[in-house]
């Protein structure tokens, strides 16, 4: 005999998937990025593993990463608005010049300096996107900036309504500073690539897929 529960694991499975609150899209970017280091010394005067030579002029390549799921206003301008980056979001940026590489992760739970920044800023005929690891990385920190015509990231300086227009890509550009190695370095970019999509299934499709899994495994384990 068909055991009871049978009939109702299937429409208890769908009802499961189909009631599973869908979050807001956050935004996601991600891409990799390769240009010329253009480094200087940083004055805190203690010897460094390598002189800013060693790394100025070198070849450099990178990777980003950014998720905002709920930026948090701070304070803004007629031409500037300041968020953090708070609730789930991420920021992550990676280098590599010669044999060293450089790391920097904020994401939660956060460090001591708390969550990532995005800061708009609009003027010229341009709108600009920044994400940074800190207010003022400078000394310790990185971030990277998107430019693109009016439109094209954002809407009356608003980090809620982020986008990227596929049919008018920003431009690239990213710095970074390592008390470690007390230097400071801009990249001069020449080859940068986006990914506008993450890599990984909503939470809702997550869960709907690990209900059917449980239901077959149950069905298929009652009938032996």
């Amino acid at each position: 005999m068909t055991p009871f529960y049978r009939f109702f694991a299937a429409p208890l499975v769908a009802f499961v998937g189909a009631n599973i609150p869908i979050q807001a899209q956050a935004f996601y970017v991600s891409g990799s990025f390769s240009g010329i280091a253009q480094a200087e010394a940083l004055p805190l005067n203690f010897p460094p593993p390598h002189p800013a030579s060693y790394y100025d002029g070198a070849p450099v390549t990178g990777s980003f990463e950014v998720v905002v799921p709920e930026p948090q206003f701070q304070v803004g301008g007629q031409d500037y608005a300041y968020f953090l980056n708070g609730n789930g979001g991420s920021l992550s940026i990676s280098y590599t010049i010669k044999d060293m590489q450089f790391d920097f992760l904020i994401a939660m739970p956060y460090g001591s300096n708390g969550p990532s920044v995005v800061l708009l800023s609009s003027g010229g005929g341009s709108q600009v996107l920044s994400f940074m690891t800190s207010f003022q990385p400078k000394y310790q920190g990185a971030g990277f900036e998107l430019t693109g015509p009016p439109g094209s990231l954002f809407t009356g300086l608003d980090a809620n309504s982020l986008h990227i227009d596929a049919a008018a890509l920003p431009t690239f550009a990213t710095s970074f500073a390592s008390a470690a190695a007390e230097i400071s370095v801009i990249v001069d970019v020449d080859v940068v690539t986006y990914q506008t999509t993450q890599p990984v299934p909503e939470p809702g499709t997550l869960v709907f897929a690990l209900a059917g899994c449980v239901w077959l495994a149950w069905c298929r384990r009652s009938s032996t």
